[in-house]
């Protein structure tokens, strides 16, 4: 827990440090969108493992929540200084790590039919999916959006 909860917050403390380091003037704050990414089930800090339970990673879903949870916090701490938090917890995506974690099944093609016959949507979701959304919480048309946790996940939270 204090690893992966830690490593959020030294992120979080270091973006405040680089806000000390360009000037300490309000206007130079305003504005600013923070993220974190809290998988579903497993991966980086907030993920859909902060969403929903699976057996066995009690550890895991507890480091998630506790991301999404630290989310929340920033969003209501900084509101009022034009500082938007928001939480982004994709689901199964396409990447090296899950295609290393298919290889090392010793069945690819078994382990990876597996992961898409658990997909609600059935297919295993893109970077680029993800990368939209983020584009669309770093835009202007998002202002109004902040301590929100959005789930980009191929339907698993409607499971």
């Amino acid at each position: 827990l204090a690893m992966l909860l830690g490593s959020l917050f030294l992120l979080i403390v270091g973006a405040g440090r680089l806000g000390d380091l360009l000037g300490r003037r309000r206007v130079l704050l305003a504005g600013i969108t923070l993220f974190t990414v809290a998988s579903l089930l497993g991966g980086a800090a907030p993920s859909l493992g902060s969403l929903i339970a699976a057996p066995n990673r009690f550890v895991y879903g507890a480091t998630k929540a506790g991301g999404i949870g630290i989310t929340k916090a920033i969003a209501a701490d900084f509101i009022t200084r034009g500082i938007r938090a928001n939480a982004i917890c994709p689901g199964t995506v396409e990447s090296p790590s899950l295609e290393q974690r298919l290889r090392d099944t010793g069945d690819y093609e078994a382990a990876k039919k597996a992961f898409i016959a658990r997909q609600p949507i059935g297919r295993i979701g893109k970077a680029e999916e993800i990368a939209a959304l983020v584009v669309y919480l770093a835009s202007d048309e998002s202002s109004y959006t902040t301590g929100v946790a959005h789930p980009i996940d191929g339907g698993w939270t409607n499971t």
